[in-house]
Order: structure tokens, then sequence, then C-alpha cells
């Protein structure tokens, strides 16, 4: 099951998120967290739709592939969320293949703890580079690369992650 749920923030002005925690069931494969400037979907709202949203006008701006994950940004470093953003959240249970939801039940908690707008010394953004087009023959392996190609501005990198299901083996990245 994969589901979003589409939720506009209340808060009547801008907010600056740096510290992130998730929680979820025992079962869970991820969970992803977008904003969009150009959707609104109606506030409180699921689709179980299993496509992949439209990464041009959804933002991922954090996301976690385990049941507790409380990521804090370096001091000062924040993500801004516009005054009653649009945001998805974006749950994935289970790859039935390979795991169960023991309590047969998903669930995802998500608290975002924010800092003034006076503290905030840079602004957190996400890189998302995605490979849709791997195919794989059954009883098969193949090594797939992603290159990103340069960056026009100068970034700090605070976390990087691959997301694979259960087929990958390995995720490394190297600047050349």
């Amino acid at each position: 099951i994969q589901s979003n749920y589409y939720v506009t923030l209340l808060n009547n002005t801008d907010i600056f998120v740096n510290k992130i925690e998730f929680r979820f069931n025992e079962g869970s494969h991820h969970c992803n967290v977008l904003k969009s400037d150009s959707i609104t979907k109606p506030h409180g709202t699921f689709d179980d739709t299993f496509t992949a949203l439209n990464y041009n006008i959804w933002n991922m701006f954090c996301a976690s592939q385990r049941e507790s994950l409380t990521w804090q940004l370096p001091e000062g470093v924040a993500i801004k969320l516009k005054a009653y953003q649009q945001i998805c959240i974006q749950s994935h249970y289970v790859n039935a293949s390979t795991q169960t939801t023991p309590n047969s039940r998903g669930k995802v908690l998500i608290n975002f703890w924010t800092i003034p707008e006076s503290a905030m010394i840079a602004q957190a953004g996400l890189l998302f580079a995605s490979n849709t087009r791997i195919i794989i023959p059954p009883h098969d392996s193949l090594e797939v690369r992603k290159y990103v190609k340069e960056i026009p501005w100068d970034i700090h990198i605070l976390t990087l992650t691959g997301h694979f299901h259960s087929r990958g083996r390995n995720f490394w990245a190297k600047r050349e």
C-alpha cells in the first residue's frame, strides 16, 4: 500500500524547520514528505494510487526509511515552509514479497521543530535524482549509475541515501 495524505499547514507565516522526527509502525518501507507551491488538494484527503508524484510540482524536503528517525539539521540551518504550505505525506507499506506489517496497520507520525527566521543562517533543500528506466531481467543482476550534472551553486551535503527496495545491494556516491 502506498498512500498520499494531503495537508495544508495552518501556519499564517512562514516557518523554518530545523528538526524532523519520524515514527512509523514496523513494516513500513518509507515515508516521503513533499511540498508544492502550485497544487492545492483538500486538507486531510488521501489517495492510494501507486503512481509516482510529479516531481516537477512536488518538492521532496524530507524522507525516512527507518521506523524511528530524528533528523537534526546543523545549527542555523532550516527548511522553509511557506504560510499555508500544501504538503503531501507519502507512506509506503509494504513490499509484500519481502516484508510484513506485524500489527496489520500502517501508521506514520511526524513532528516538525522550528527556529525563528532570525536564527536561520542557511536554507536547506533536497536534490532528488531518480532513474526510472531500470530494467533487470529475472534472475539477473545489473549495475546502474546515475550522474548528477554540475550543480551551478555552492552546496554543503548534509545526507545522502539510496532507495532501491529489497533488491538493491549497494549505494555509493562520489565526486568526479
